[in-house]
């Protein structure tokens, strides 16, 4: 279960030729909220926060996602959760290099380490350095994350359907499932910072994490995020067998564009 609700966080990173949405490169930080738990107990106190940044040069982007969860329970239990995640992903959408790690109580439950790359048209293969010697196909239609949001987002501006197939991240695949206008609404705080980068249109994008490129067995979350046509997220929520959690944003930086 433990493995699962941190898999679950893991999703937010997601959502051929090159792909021409554009995507501003900036930094943004989260509040995490608990809604919903469905374990025995009760939530005495729960609080989060989730900070992302993605940035790009001449080739690749970079990005760099730290979650932490805690949940203060009712018996005196708490159940604590931090999350790192690091990806490079060249810009032509085809291979991508990732590290990151998670742990539960302060004690490591995934550490991975590795490089993937897709041919297009014909999938593709990880070999991991953490674990040592592990490699892993990929499907046909499998797209690493940033291509696979620069993409999502043309097609949403364009009013096309949703592309489809997977995305790997290095953490996990995720399949987009629907996607729909996001209706306008006030924050429950006043972001801070470059506030401009959050007017315009948005959408909600709702997506399922698997376990494996087979999608084969039950699902190990659900997806909703709020996402603008610059690729910055404002809002999401997260649904899983354990609880549900919804974030919102605080604070939004512009980071530079490369002088390529």
């Amino acid at each position: 279960m433990k493995r699962s609700i941190v898999l679950a966080f893991l999703v937010l990173a997601g959502a051929g030729t090159q792909a021409t949405a554009e995507i501003v490169p900036h930094e943004a930080r989260y509040r995490i909220d608990l809604d919903q738990l469905r374990v025995q107990g009760f939530a005495v106190e729960a609080e989060g926060a989730m900070a992302i940044r993605a940035a790009r040069d001449c080739e690749k982007w970079e990005i760099v996602k730290e979650l932490i969860f805690v949940v203060s329970l009712s018996d005196g239990q708490a159940l604590q959760l931090h999350t790192l995640e690091r990806y490079y992903e060249g810009l032509d959408g085809e291979r991508l290099e990732f590290t990151g790690w998670f742990k539960v109580n302060g004690s490591l439950r995934l550490n991975v380490k590795g490089r993937a790359t897709l041919t297009p048209g014909r999938g593709g293969a990880v070999r991991f350095v953490r674990p040592e010697n592990e490699e892993m196909a990929l499907p046909a239609g499998t797209r690493f994350p940033m291509m696979a949001l620069e993409q999502t987002l043309d097609a949403l501006r364009a009013g096309r359907s949703l592309p489809e197939g997977t995305v790997y991240s290095g953490m996990g695949l995720t399949v987009t499932t629907r996607a729909a206008p996001a209706e306008a609404r006030p924050f429950k705080h006043e972001p801070k910072g470059d506030v401009a980068l959050l007017r315009g249109r948005s959408w909600r994008v709702q997506g399922t994490m698997f376990p494996d490129p087979d999608r084969r067995g039950d699902p190990l979350a659900t997806e909703s995020t709020e996402i603008l046509a610059n690729g910055v997220i404002s809002r999401f929520s997260s649904d899983f067998d354990a609880m549900t959690v919804s974030g919102e944003l605080v604070e939004i930086k512009k980071l530079p564009l490369p002088g390529c």
